[in-house]
């Protein structure tokens, strides 16, 4: 009998799976990260319009941050896939900056 319960729970769950509503890989609002982000737009403006604030974000000017994205670049890049485009490292290295500098 207990055979036949377990058999049955099992086929139940099998079934329940097949009907699953999968969910999407990423939100609609995240997709549009490039274009319309914190980073893209925040960092483009202190960068262009306010190099003293941008230092104070960061705790490096504009030059320093090239620098160091010249130089650890390549080796945070990820090869992009069919299935989603990887973080690009400019805005890997301003996060991990903003992070240091703040603990936030």
């Amino acid at each position: 009998m207990d055979r036949r319960k377990a058999a049955a729970i099992i086929l139940l769950y099998h079934e329940n799976r097949k009907h699953r509503v999968r969910s999407c890989w990423s939100r609609k609002w995240l997709l549009r990260r490039d274009r319309l982000g914190a980073y893209k737009t925040l960092m483009a403006e202190l960068e262009l319009e306010d190099p003293p604030e941008f230092s104070l974000f960061l705790r490096i000017t504009a030059t320093q941050f090239e620098e160091i994205l010249l130089l650890i670049g390549p080796s945070i890049t990820k090869q992009e896939t069919v299935m989603r485009a990887p973080l690009p490292a400019k805005e890997k290295l301003a996060v991990t900056l903003r992070f240091l500098a703040t603990g936030k």
